[in-house]
């Protein structure tokens, strides 16, 4: 049987499966990711039934080969053997990303969490979590990394009074912590820095904005910046029922309705118990909870009264069953987002000198949109830009 190389979806986070032969069948969960290998069990027309051979996706199921007139797998000269014995780093590397040279691994930091460096990195993906978040939860992430983009290294953020990153005061500002972000990360790489893209979720995406522009104050710039789950910093997000919470008790309650899912949400109940006692817990925990997402706002009318465009692109992920930061008319979800907007990808046009253009997933909630899907929309992005000979 025929051996077949995805080469189309990149931008959409890999290529649609479904179970069945017939386009109107239902879908698997995930994507076919660009670069896999597939085996060929049966060629029907322009649909392919496969069995995975590399790279990451469903194990089985249908694709389509071509969409539209565009090529979405193509028939490899390569056999089952020769896929095999590949290395990881041959799977996934075009000639112009192969080309760049490899990335050394970066020394340990409080700042970084779960670091694990890959050796055959040709750009680092540098990326920055939502309120509350502990990046080390996000160490998973690593895992795909390492078997579906060794050429990319994670590098997850960790920001002040989260995990392991106790030593530098919380921060309510986006640009002062993007400095000292920047100024970490180029200590660490020294006189050797090599590409880099910046990914930041919810309150994330406003440090990533900040932290290109610091970048771009030091002579430097991201490949291109992801920002997931959340309108840029022209729109606040200010709950009306956040200042009705009177203790640290009832405010970290309703901060894991508002954003977490139901099994973070058990999980900080749990600490809410078994800190009963412990006033100056909660109200430190709260404390971080409140900074976050004053940082999320920072860079609106604060710091930035009017926007000042970073000169990288700028790719904007968000999903259709968001009701925290919605894909689209968002005053039909929420009351929260002021002003309100029409289309999460037309806030951000103004604030980049570059493209701005967007992958919308369908029917993810805020707390499953920032998950092992989005970061293969990430990632797959990433690499066909880095592909690109004038990269």
């Amino acid at each position: 049987m025929s051996v077949w190389e995805a080469v189309g979806g990149a931008q959409q986070g890999g290529l649609l499966v479904r179970i069945g032969k017939a386009t109107s069948s239902a879908q698997k969960p995930d994507r076919l990711s660009s670069g896999s290998f597939v085996k060929e069990i049966a060629l029907e027309g322009e649909r392919l039934n496969y069995e995975l051979l590399s790279g990451s996706g469903p194990e089985n199921g249908w694709v389509s080969i071509k969409m539209k007139g565009v090529e979405l797998l193509r028939k490899s000269d390569k056999s089952e053997t020769e896929v095999a014995a590949l290395a990881p780093e041959e799977k996934e590397l075009p000639a112009a990303l192969a080309a760049l040279p490899v990335l050394k691994p970066l020394a340990e930091s409080l700042w970084i969490a779960k670091y694990k460096s890959s050796p055959h990195a040709r750009c680092r993906l540098i990326c920055v979590f939502g309120a509350g978040a502990d990046s080390s939860s996000f160490s998973s992430w690593n895992n795909i990394i390492e078997t579906s983009y060794p050429a990319l290294d994670l590098v997850m953020v960790q920001l002040p009074q989260h995990g392991l990153n106790r030593k530098v005061p919380v921060q309510q500002g986006a640009t002062a912590c993007a400095k000292l972000i920047v100024d970490e990360l180029l200590t660490l790489e020294g006189e050797d820095a090599g590409p880099f893209a910046l990914f930041g979720f919810s309150i994330g995406a406003t440090v990533v904005y900040a932290m290109q522009r610091e970048f771009e104050a030091r002579e430097c710039s991201a490949v291109c910046m992801y920002a997931g789950g959340r309108a840029s910093p022209s729109i606040s997000y200010r709950p009306e029922d956040e200042d009705k919470q009177k203790t640290p008790a009832t405010y970290l309650k309703w901060f894991a309705k508002a954003f977490l899912s139901p099994k973070d949400t058990e999980k900080l109940q749990k600490m809410i118990k078994a800190c009963e006692s412990d006033a100056t817990m909660l109200e430190s925990m709260s404390d971080v909870f409140k900074a976050d997402l004053v940082m999320g706002n920072s860079c609106g009318r604060r710091e930035i009264p009017k926007p000042i465009p970073v000169k990288c692109d700028i790719h904007v992920c968000a999903s259709s069953g968001d009701k925290v930061w919605p894909a689209c008319k968002s005053a039909q979800v929420s009351s929260a987002c002021t002003p309100e907007y029409e289309d999460i990808e037309e806030t951000w046009t103004r604030w980049t000198t570059g493209n701005v253009t967007s992958t919308v997933l369908e029917n993810l909630p805020h707390y499953e949109l920032c998950a092992a899907k989005l970061l293969r929309v990430v990632c797959n992005h990433l690499v066909a830009l880095l592909s690109k000979p004038q990269c």
